[in-house]
């Protein structure tokens, strides 16, 4: 039996979806602390009405992923001039906290090297950078050719004390802002969806055994391992809109055409 778990700001329904008949169970949460106390609850009111052992349980996260306003992040674009017009930065637009810097480097949309990656000024970009700090490497051409973020990156875990480093050629876009601004996000996320992706293991593990494979919901309408959420946690940012749209479209027996969904308080056509 697979179960659909939605984890809200104040509670947590679990739902499954037997012929068309859907069995659901709902509890009541005060943030981190009683969550996976909930999310038991509701797997083992669901496993009891339906009489059946649970295979594989699916999370959504989205209305709880929230950035850490707390931590450090340092940007660091790498081309191969400093632009005279600064950047104008997606993350900007978020209100987030970001320190920047600008590296010498970079390569051509067909990897080759436009210019030779400045090391010095990397390692003296190290001794500024705060102690537990994210560090987010974004490089020209670094879709097709990321030698330069991977030797970034290299020396800066190397020389400074960071909580992580994120290679933003991982978040694939020909765009070198939009890869930076998903990666800075992500960084954002990680302490929580830590802590959730432990959480939720956990509260199914007690219900269903070890066996019991858990997934995570992505904003691309699929779903990916529990322990995704831990590493690329931004994959599941805003994912309910797209699976309430695949529910709708299973619960309405379509493969193609227009949906409307009726919310709470709103209507949205995808």
């Amino acid at each position: 039996m697979r179960i659909g778990v939605h984890v809200g700001a104040n509670s947590v329904r679990a739902a499954a979806l037997v012929d068309s008949d859907v069995i659901e169970a709902a509890e009541p949460t005060v943030g981190l602390d009683d969550l996976g106390d909930a999310v038991a609850r509701v797997l083992r009111r669901v496993r009891t009405r339906l009489g059946e052992e649970i295979s594989s349980v699916i999370v959504d996260v989205s209305e709880v992923l929230t950035p850490d306003d707390s931590a450090d992040v340092v940007a660091v674009l790498i081309e191969p001039r400093i632009p005279v017009v600064p950047r104008r930065h997606g993350w900007e637009r978020d209100g987030l906290r970001v320190d920047t810097a600008q590296i010498r480097g970079g390569h051509t949309a067909l990897g080759d090297e436009l210019v030779p990656i400045d090391e010095e000024a990397l390692l003296q970009l190290a001794a500024t950078v705060p102690a537990g700090a994210h560090l987010i490497l974004s490089a020209a051409g670094a879709p097709c050719n990321p030698v330069h973020e991977r030797r970034a990156a290299e020396l800066l875990r190397a020389a400074a004390p960071v909580a992580s480093v994120t290679e933003s050629h991982t978040f694939f876009s020909d765009s070198i802002l939009v890869r930076e601004h998903t990666a800075v996000v992500n960084a954002l996320l990680l302490r929580q969806g830590e802590q959730l992706s432990g959480i939720l293991a956990d509260a199914v593990a007690r219900v269903a055994g070890d066996d019991a494979r858990v997934f995570v919901r992505r904003n691309d309408g699929g779903c990916s391992s529990l322990a995704r959420l831990s590493v690329t946690p931004v994959r599941s940012v805003r994912a309910g809109i797209a699976a309430a749209v695949r529910g709708a479209a299973t619960l309405a027996g379509r493969s193609s055409g227009r949906l409307v969904l009726a919310l709470p308080d709103a209507v949205l056509i995808p």
